[in-house]
């Protein structure tokens, strides 16, 4: 296999935890629960 197939395939594995990690710290910021309330917002007013 190419390094360069290589180095996708490692992306791809370590992808799921930098979103995990990603989405905690928003969490923390209060902007998941910002970006709920806009949605529903948005939502309503359609």
């Amino acid at each position: 296999m190419s390094e360069q197939r290589v180095d996708h395939a490692e992306r791809q594995e370590q992808q799921p935890a930098r979103a995990e990690r990603h989405f905690e710290r928003a969490r923390s910021w209060g902007a998941v629960d910002d970006a709920e309330r806009r949605h529903r917002a948005e939502k309503d007013g359609r």
